[in-house]
């Protein structure tokens, strides 16, 4: 490892093998976040499943990490190395080949860096806001309730009964009516709750700037996507004359499938807020 970064080929390598690894994650988080158009049950039970294994679970996210450690280390590195042997700028710059993505995959990456913090503080560590932490769904009946601040999180606190409020369809959407039925108390088992993923995604969607924020990302995505998955089959040495003409449209392909897949759920949820067309919040 330590000789590849000594050369040009060995970082463009580690480049290359690390963001196949996490184009292919990005896919597979696509796939899961699709299944929100199947429904509460589907998605929680999906949600549900990752986290049964916890040991797995952050065997998955430390090498992510390290992937992701690594592909932006090595990226700038390797952009360094370029400006510094090119201090000085062309007078013409031809941008006749370039892509859009090519020309900026530093700032297009960087974003997206950012987009992940803000995303799992979001949805994964439930920080910002914390409320999702309260966000739960009684197995047995399907309905959403939100807990208590002074009831244990399931997992955190004995298995035995917590107070809860019946959750409103989408607490971001409550009018007074549903306002009055979401504070109705009732008592549950902790054992048959699990963390409303669906009611969590729609709640945070519901929301015009994150929704945003969150197409900005994507698209910014889509074009690094583009030129990395095209850059990676050279790199890697699969961009043979041959299927060159196919090779160069698999990036934009797959790029456009990805960022129409990852947008179409907040947009969806949107769509719903104002006309209520398919029915989320009755999920």
């Amino acid at each position: 490892m330590l000789k590849a970064f000594s050369t040009s080929v060995g970082k463009k390598a580690i480049v290359a093998v690390t963001g196949l690894g996490l184009f292919l994650f990005v896919f597979g988080h696509m796939v899961g976040n699709l299944q929100f158009f199947l429904g509460r049950d589907t998605l929680n039970r999906y949600a549900e499943f990752l986290h049964s294994v916890p040991e797995l679970l952050w065997v998955v996210r430390l090498g992510l990490l390290a992937f992701i450690v690594l592909h932006i280390a090595v990226t700038v590195k390797l952009w360094a190395e370029n400006q510094a042997a090119r201090p000085t700028r062309y007078v013409y710059q031809n941008y006749q080949r370039a892509t859009l993505g090519s020309r900026y995959m530093i700032l297009s990456g960087l974003t997206v860096l950012a987009f992940i913090v803000y995303h799992l503080l979001h949805f994964t560590v439930r920080v910002v806001p914390d409320d999702y932490a309260y966000l739960y769904e009684d197995k047995i009946d399907g309905i959403p309730v939100v807990l208590s601040r002074e009831s244990p999180l399931p997992g955190h606190g004995p298995a035995t009964k917590v107070v809860v409020r019946v959750a409103s369809p989408s607490p971001s959407l409550a009018d007074d009516a549903t306002e009055s039925q979401a504070a109705a108390e009732m008592t549950v088992s902790s054992r048959n709750l699990r963390h409303d993923c669906y009611g969590m995604v729609l709640a945070g969607f519901s929301q015009p700037p994150v929704v945003a924020f969150y197409l900005l990302a994507q698209v910014l995505l889509a074009f690094h996507l583009s030129h990395g998955a095209s850059s990676m089959f050279q790199t890697l040495g699969w961009n043979s004359p041959r299927y060159r003409p196919l090779v160069s449209r698999i990036g934009p392909v797959m790029a456009t499938i990805i960022c129409l897949g990852f947008i179409s759920v907040p947009i969806a949820i949107q769509i719903d807020v104002w006309t209520g067309v398919f029915g989320f919040a009755a999920g």
